[in-house]
């Protein structure tokens, strides 16, 4: 952390008032963004939420801010984020208060070092607090709780959200997060494959399709004779006859994604496909259906000119969830 020359008791004091009990900002600044971020929980959980600034002006020494979570959610408790409880050779900063206000949210202020000795430098993801918050249990999944700052100032007097450099309090650019009620991630069969008289693999899945998480397909109990096969995956299911191309099954999925894989014994290599860690795709649904090769069995022609058959598996249906 940077030094800063010593402040003098008065301005030590005014630091403290503005920060403490909060003042209007003096200036504006859209290099400093103080953020909560989209996070995902189930009813009835509670959730660790962070307040995190990036700094891209210079030395902060000080903070203030009102983070407003309106009912039904409830701040069970607060705590200095990672980067506050840090400061000063761990011992925190020398003044530190929040509140709690129920049904309401939590405010904070903080003054890293009234004698100027450390402050937080320019950089991103500075955890500066941190509050627990519970979902309702009868909360209904999809629902987004917003997570924001200032949506009104919260206390007597309210305390304004900036951040001080200089001895000047800035209004920091404020960017509301959310809270996603969640489902569990969850996969069925939905289509059974229609291919007559096949020595059809079955396509399973292995994993489910959680957030963060690799989903992890696979083709089991090949014919014997099968080399490969393609992974079909969509985001609708859309039947399509494949007459046309010589075979009697039927595709289930819009063709949004192929992959390849190759037979290893009776099973075709695994696919995997990473679910990004994003709310926003709370209860997105995916479609996957296989297709592998294997000698004709009649009434198949070659599929596509090829000199083996294709047969089309069951499909299944990924909902991404927790």
């Amino acid at each position: 952390m940077n030094a800063i020359p010593l402040l003098s008791s008065p301005f030590r004091a005014l630091l403290c008032i503005a920060i403490a009990v909060g003042v209007a900002p003096a200036q504006g600044n859209p290099n400093l963004t103080l953020r909560m971020p989209d996070l995902v929980a189930m009813p009835g959980q509670t959730v660790t939420v962070p307040v995190l600034l990036d700094n891209n002006v210079g030395d902060i020494q000080g903070w203030s801010f009102s983070c407003n979570l309106a009912a039904p959610l409830q701040v069970t408790s607060e705590a200095a984020g990672a980067t506050t409880a840090a400061l000063q050779f761990g011992s925190g900063p020398d003044f530190l208060a929040a509140t709690i206000f129920a049904g309401q949210g939590f405010t904070v202020g903080c003054i890293i070092s009234f004698f100027g000795f450390e402050t937080v430098p320019i950089g991103n993801n500075y955890e500066l607090h941190t509050c627990t918050v519970a979902v309702p249990a009868n909360a209904t999944p999809g629902t987004v709780y917003t997570l924001g700052f200032d949506g009104p100032a919260l206390g007597t007097p309210p305390v304004a959200t900036v951040v001080v450099l200089g001895g000047l309090s800035y209004a920091p650019t404020m960017v509301a997060g959310s809270i996603v009620v969640g489902a569990p991630a969850s996969v069925t069969s939905v289509v059974s494959s229609d291919c007559p008289v096949a020595p059809m693999g079955n396509l399973v899945s292995l994993t489910n399709p959680s957030f963060g998480t690799n989903w992890n397909l696979q083709v089991q109990g090949l014919p014997a004779g099968a080399t490969n096969g393609f992974y079909i995956l969509g985001l609708t299911q859309q039947p399509v006859s494949m007459a046309l191309f010589g075979s009697p099954c039927t595709l289930q999925v819009a063709p949004d994604l192929l992959g390849f894989a190759f037979a290893l014994g009776a099973s075709l290599q695994t696919y995997t496909l990473g679910i990004p860690n994003a709310p926003v795709l709370q209860g997105a649904e995916i479609y996957v259906q296989a297709m592998h090769d294997g000698a004709p069995v009649p009434p198949f022609s070659n599929f596509l000119g090829l000199p083996s058959a294709y047969y089309f598996t069951n499909t299944l249906k990924g909902e991404i969830g927790l």
